[in-house]
C-alpha cells in the first residue's frame, strides 16, 4: 500500500536543518509568526540532537511527508508530533513510521512508549486503538507553560 517512492528512515541530513543557521535579526523587527517559526525550528533541532536515533520520517521524492518525533528518558519513550500529510494518509505510512520507531526504541532497550492524543482527534484515537494501544484512565495530564528568552 505504501507508494514505492516512499522511504521510512531515521530523521537525519539532508532532511534536517543541520548546518543551517538562522540569520541574526533584531527581535523587534521580526513578525510574531517568524519568531514562532525560528523558535520552533530551534526547539526541533535541539530535540533531534538529544534523540538522534529514535525520530523517524517518511520521505517521498526528497520531501518529508510524515514524521514521528520520539524521545526517551532511558526507560520509557514518548511519541511527539506524529503526523502524515493528508494526501498520503490511509496508505499504511503511519503504521510503518510507528513500527520503525518502535524498532529503534528496542535497539536502545526501551520497552514502553506513550503518546498523548486529544480526545477530539477521532482519526488519531481510532488509529492508535487499531494498532492495539491501550487508552489509560489512571492518570491526569497537567501542563504548565512559561516563556523563555535566549
Amino acid at each position: 500500500r505504501i507508494p514505492a517512492t516512499v522511504m521510512i528512515i531515521p530523521y537525519s541530513p539532508p532532511y534536517s536543518s543541520e548546518g543551517k543557521t538562522n540569520p541574526k535579526t533584531d527581535a523587534e523587527s521580526i513578525t510574531p509568526a517568524a519568531k514562532d517559526r525560528i523558535i520552533s525550528e530551534n526547539l526541533c533541532e535541539r530535540f533531534l540532537k538529544r534523540n538522534p536515533t529514535t525520530s523517524i520520517v517518511a520521505v517521498d521524492e526528497n520531501r518529508i511527508i510524515g514524521t514521528i518525533l520520539c524521545g526517551h528518558d532511558g526507560r520509557r519513550a514518548c511519541f511527539y508530533h506524529v503526523c502524515v500529510k493528508e494526501e498520503f494518509r490511509k496508505r499504511g505510512i503511519a503504521k510503518e513510521l510507528v513500527e520503525a520507531c518502535i524498532k529503534a526504541l528496542k535497539e536502545e532497550q526501551i520497552n514502553k512508549v506513550t503518546i498523548v492524543a486529544f480526545k477530539t482527534n477521532e482519526n488519531g484515537n481510532r488509529f492508535w486503538k487499531s494498532l492495539g494501544w491501550e487508552l489509560r484512565d489512571d492518570l491526569n495530564s497537567y501542563d504548565f507553560s512559561f516563556l523563555f528568552l535566549n
